[in-house]
Parts: structure tokens; sequence; C-alpha cells
């Protein structure tokens, strides 16, 4: 697979086209979270309901915070990824898969991304690359991953925050998503 570039991100208002044409609400909670959070897809497909919980911040504000487990990370195992509720476009995203996952917890099923046909098991990676791949032929994992840390790089998050957003160790990964071109070297000088 050819190296994704910052033209190749899609874009909030993609996320929603391509959601809305989930054929359940499992599949859209999973595009979703996977562009709210900027998961990798191994990441995504463990969580349960026990590693989302609703806080609330030092000023008062409504934040889903995802605990998101990587086996890569001997150090920090878990990092802790906030959507605030009160955001214009993450927020309505943050209520709907609240919504869905209240859907969840009536149910009894402890996966965000159950099997459909059994419920006590997520799905595989297998079974969510196909997923993607019916809504929008170009789409998969990675693809929304990289959107998502793109479409922060662009709104001015710096590279330790991108750092700790993606769970990585290094700041080198970062560096590939902070794109300056002219207009931002003139912003910079100016100051």
């Amino acid at each position: 697979m050819r190296r994704l570039e910052a033209h190749d991100a899609l874009r909030y208002e993609d996320i929603l086209r391509i959601a809305d044409q989930a054929k359940n609400d499992r599949d859209k909670a999973l595009i979703y979270v996977l562009w709210l959070t900027g998961a990798r897809i191994s990441e995504a497909l463990r969580l349960t309901l026990d590693d989302v919980r609703i806080d609330i911040d030092e000023d008062g504000r409504k934040v889903l915070v995802f605990e998101i487990f990587t086996l890569k990370r001997k150090d920090h195992p878990t990092r802790a990824i906030p959507v605030y509720l009160d955001h214009p476009q993450d927020g309505q995203l943050a209520k709907w898969l609240i919504h869905y996952f209240k859907g969840l917890a009536q149910k009894g099923i402890k996966w965000l991304f159950p099997d459909l046909r059994s419920f006590d098991k997520p799905i595989n990676r297998k079974h969510a690359w196909r997923i993607l791949k019916q809504l929008d032929e170009r789409l998969h994992c990675h693809l929304l991953r990289h959107s998502r840390l793109t479409d922060k790089a662009r709104k001015k998050m710096g590279a330790f925050h991108l750092q700790k957003l993606a769970g990585w160790t290094d700041l080198r990964p970062a560096m590939r998503y902070i794109h300056l071109d002219y207009s931002d070297l003139q912003e910079e000088m100016r100051k």
C-alpha cells in the first residue's frame, strides 16, 4: 500500500456522508469512533463499554473519554482520548455514540463493535475492513486514522499532542502530518 498524503485525507463532511450509508448502528459507530479517536483498528475493536466514560473537565465541560489500550506501548499501554460534547462537530458524533452505547448497555452487550451473530465477541479486522469497503471503495481502516490526524494537524495541533493522540512513542511519525506551507510561514514570521 502506498504512503498516505495530506490530500488523501477525508474531511468531516466525508465522514458524515459515509456514516449515513452504514447498514446498521454498529457500522456507523465504528466510523465515528475511528474518526474521533484516531485509534488503530486493532485498538478500536478491543474497546468495551468499560473503556468509555463521561467526565466533567475543570471548566465544567462534558467530555466523552475513550481509554485506548495498545500492545505496542510497554511503558504507558493506555491513553485517554477526550471528545468534548460541546465541540461543534465532534460533539454531535459523541452524542450519537453515547445513545448507541446506552443501547448496548441495555442489551447487556459489552463490546462496542459486537459480532451481530453472537454479540459475545467483537468483529475482527477482516470484518471491519469489509464493512468500510462496502461503504466506500477507497475507504480502509488506516485512512480514517490518517484522516483524523491530518484534520488535527490542519487545525494546528502540535506534534507533541499528535503523538499523544496517536499513541506513538516518539515525534517522528507526527512530523509527517504537519504540512507547513507558505501561508503558515508568513503567519509565524508576522509574530
